[in-house]
Protein backbone atom coordinates (compact mmCIF):
# COMPACT_ATOMS: atom_id res chain seq x y z
CA UNK A 1 0.00 0.00 0.00
CA UNK A 2 2.57 2.14 0.60
CA UNK A 3 4.01 1.82 -2.72
CA UNK A 4 1.10 2.93 -4.27
CA UNK A 5 0.54 5.93 -2.73
CA UNK A 6 4.42 6.78 -3.61
CA UNK A 7 3.19 5.95 -7.35
CA UNK A 8 -0.07 8.31 -6.55
CA UNK A 9 2.26 11.44 -6.10
CA UNK A 10 4.84 11.22 -8.68
CA UNK A 11 1.73 11.17 -11.12
CA UNK A 12 0.15 14.16 -9.59
CA UNK A 13 3.33 16.07 -10.02
CA UNK A 14 3.98 14.91 -13.55
CA UNK A 15 0.26 15.99 -14.60
CA UNK A 16 1.21 19.31 -12.70
CA UNK A 17 3.95 19.91 -15.07
CA UNK A 18 2.03 18.80 -18.25
CA UNK A 19 -1.09 20.68 -17.96
CA UNK A 20 -0.22 23.76 -15.65
CA UNK A 21 2.72 24.98 -18.16
CA UNK A 22 2.93 27.07 -20.48
CA UNK A 23 5.27 28.60 -23.19
CA UNK A 24 4.80 31.30 -25.95
CA UNK A 25 4.87 32.82 -28.35
CA UNK A 26 5.67 30.94 -30.73
CA UNK A 27 7.19 31.84 -32.65
CA UNK A 28 9.06 34.09 -30.63
CA UNK A 29 11.68 37.24 -31.03
CA UNK A 30 13.59 38.16 -28.39
CA UNK A 31 11.71 36.81 -25.53
CA UNK A 32 9.87 33.93 -24.14
CA UNK A 33 7.19 34.08 -21.31
CA UNK A 34 6.97 31.12 -18.97
CA UNK A 35 3.96 30.40 -16.76
CA UNK A 36 3.10 27.55 -14.72
CA UNK A 37 6.86 26.26 -14.16
CA UNK A 38 7.93 28.07 -10.57
CA UNK A 39 10.54 25.24 -9.39
CA UNK A 40 11.46 23.98 -12.71
CA UNK A 41 14.79 23.80 -13.99
CA UNK A 42 14.63 25.11 -17.85
CA UNK A 43 17.37 23.58 -20.20
CA UNK A 44 17.04 25.56 -23.78
CA UNK A 45 19.01 23.32 -26.68
CA UNK A 46 19.86 24.47 -30.17
CA UNK A 47 19.40 21.85 -32.86
CA UNK A 48 22.80 20.99 -32.50
CA UNK A 49 22.73 19.73 -29.13
CA UNK A 50 24.25 22.19 -27.13
CA UNK A 51 23.08 23.92 -24.18
CA UNK A 52 22.57 27.77 -24.84
CA UNK A 53 20.50 28.37 -21.72
CA UNK A 54 20.73 27.01 -18.49
CA UNK A 55 18.29 28.07 -15.53
CA UNK A 56 16.16 27.91 -12.42
CA UNK A 57 12.44 29.08 -13.05
CA UNK A 58 11.84 31.16 -9.97
CA UNK A 59 8.30 32.76 -10.28
CA UNK A 60 5.18 31.15 -11.75
CA UNK A 61 5.21 33.50 -14.71
CA UNK A 62 8.76 34.17 -16.23
CA UNK A 63 10.24 35.81 -18.71
CA UNK A 64 13.36 34.78 -20.63
CA UNK A 65 15.66 36.90 -22.56
CA UNK A 66 16.88 35.06 -26.17
CA UNK A 67 17.11 38.13 -27.99
CA UNK A 68 20.96 36.92 -28.62
CA UNK A 69 20.22 34.02 -30.22
CA UNK A 70 20.33 32.79 -33.98
CA UNK A 71 16.89 32.29 -35.73
CA UNK A 72 16.30 28.53 -35.46
CA UNK A 73 14.47 25.55 -33.99
CA UNK A 74 15.54 25.27 -29.94
CA UNK A 75 13.69 22.70 -27.65
CA UNK A 76 12.82 23.71 -24.06
CA UNK A 77 12.93 20.98 -21.87
CA UNK A 78 11.25 21.58 -18.13
CA UNK A 79 12.35 19.54 -15.05
CA UNK A 80 10.78 19.47 -11.83
CA UNK A 81 10.67 16.40 -9.34
CA UNK A 82 12.17 13.89 -12.06
CA UNK A 83 9.71 14.59 -14.31
CA UNK A 84 10.34 16.75 -17.56
CA UNK A 85 8.01 18.57 -20.65
CA UNK A 86 9.57 19.95 -23.30
CA UNK A 87 8.43 22.32 -26.44
CA UNK A 88 9.40 22.89 -29.58
CA UNK A 89 10.32 26.63 -29.74
CA UNK A 90 11.21 28.73 -33.14
CA UNK A 91 12.98 31.87 -33.14
CA UNK A 92 12.38 34.38 -35.75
Amino acid sequence: MTLYAGWSQITAVEDHIALNLNVYPNPFVDRVHINGAEGCHLQVFATNGLIVLNVKITDNDETVQLGHLPSGLYIFRFVKDHQEKTFKLVKD
